[in-house]
């Protein structure tokens, strides 16, 4: 699907600027093919101008000078003096094309075989079954006028020109491929968020999966057993009970992760006392870490922190994200400290544990799904999404959640969270 994809906007990229290269092309050719064929008028009437100069000024030219002209210039030329032609050499053919060239040069305004003023016209000319290009000049002089013709094969022309078409073809072609290779590279560079993105769902859907499978099972057998064993009935169906719950557990962090990535969720924001939002998670918690033999403190700052913009029950949540972490990994006996400053333009809410920590390789892996920093662990209230959950509530918020080492060993969870303006 993903190379369907990246074909179809190769495709599409090389079309579009295959168009703008072709345009460009076709333009730069049709500049220079008109300034080619400018430059050949301009020569061959400069030729035909030279001659009749040299001619009104000389009164005569020898017919070696005619003779190299046509050689040198591969020209055909014929002379008038005052009306009169002067034959100076060729056969039937040559004469056939003068004539031709003369009747042409009549309808574009010279009559090249009368006295006249200084005119001059060129033109086209189609005859023998070749193309011809024509000059002819007519200048006063004392006894008169004289006139002179050139008329030379546009074969060089056409020449010069095939090869000027196909020099701007290959230079089209090796743009346009030039094109759809940077179109193919820039296409496999626009899709791998997609590609990532659906590699992730997959992972995300295959873990989900896997979760799902352990309560599941667990379900299943005791609903078995209870069949087969009817005088535990109760305590199989507590069994129950339990893997249900756990698995609503994972059913509500599972939507709500969904939610967020389809950008249908909203937080219910307020202004909010950092302190308070500290002291309300640590008492939800009190009982929790007594229970397991562990110490739960506050640690908070002399002067009253500024408040901050966000949604109270989400914000406690990530908090109690931390809390459990901390209480499921540090050993019995240690404290746990929830700790509020501020730093800068942000609040920092710490929970702090006397636990492994978190080893530096480890902390860029540790807020992704389904991720566990001990990969042992067989602790089945835990899935590793609940540090998923509270970055992507912290990015809600503006804010971020992060990981770091605590003084004297440990782990340090960190919810940053801004300022509130105003």
């Amino acid at each position: 699907m993903l190379r369907k994809l990246r074909a179809r906007l190769t495709l599409l990229c090389a079309a579009l600027c295959g168009l703008v290269v072709v345009g460009i092309s076709a333009a730069a050719l049709y500049a220079t093919q008109t300034q080619y064929l400018d430059t050949c008028a301009q020569q061959n009437l400069r030729l035909a101008t030279q001659l009749a100069a040299r001619v009104a000024a000389e009164q005569s030219i020898s017919r070696t000078v005619l003779s190299q002209a046509e050689q040198s210039e591969n020209a055909v030329v014929a002379l008038w003096d005052s009306g009169q032609p002067l034959r100076w050499g060729g056969g039937p053919q040559r004469q056939a094309l003068v004539d031709a060239a003369v009747e042409e040069a009549g309808r574009n305004g010279i009559e090249l075989g009368q006295n006249g003023t200084a005119s001059t016209a060129s033109f086209l000319l189609e005859a023998q079954n070749a193309h011809w290009r024509c000059s002819a000049v007519r200048l006063p002089t004392d006894t008169g006028s004289v006139a002179v013709l050139v008329i030379q094969p546009r074969g060089p022309e056409f020449a010069h020109l095939a090869r000027l078409w196909g020099l701007f073809c290959l230079i089209g072609l090796a743009g346009l491929a030039a094109v759809s290779l940077l179109g193919w590279v820039f296409a496999g560079l626009a899709i791998r968020p997609v590609q990532a993105a659906q590699t992730q769902q997959a992972q995300f859907i295959a873990a989900a999966s896997h979760e799902l499978r352990g309560p599941l099972a667990v379900i299943r057998a005791d609903s078995e057993a209870a069949r087969l064993r009817p005088e535990q009935t109760d305590d199989f169906l507590q069994g129950i009970d339990r893997e249900a719950a756990r698995m609503g557990r994972l059913v509500d962090e599972l939507l709500l992760l969904a939610r967020m990535d389809a950008g249908g969720w909203q937080i219910q924001a307020a202004a909010l006392e950092p302190e308070t939002l500290v002291i309300e998670t640590a008492d939800r918690f009190l009982a929790q870490a007594a229970r397991r033999g562990m110490r739960l403190e506050i640690l908070l700052p002399d002067q009253p922190l500024p408040c901050v913009q966000g949604d109270e029950q989400r914000l406690e949540q990530v908090l109690g994200i931390f809390v459990e972490n901390a209480l499921s990994y540090a050993p019995p006996g240690t404290c746990v400290t929830l700790q509020a400053a501020r730093c800068g333009d942000w609040v920092e809410l710490c929970c702090i544990d006397q636990g492994p920590g978190v080893p530096p390789a480890l902390r860029r892996h540790i807020f992704e799904r389904f991720y566990r920093a001990d990969s042992s662990r067989t602790d089945k209230q835990h899935f590793g999404l609940g540090l998923s959950v509270a970055a992507e509530l912290a990015a809600a918020h503006g804010g971020s959640a992060l990981v770091r080492a605590a003084q004297g060993g440990g782990a340090c969870f960190v919810l940053r969270l801004p300022v509130r303006k105003g």
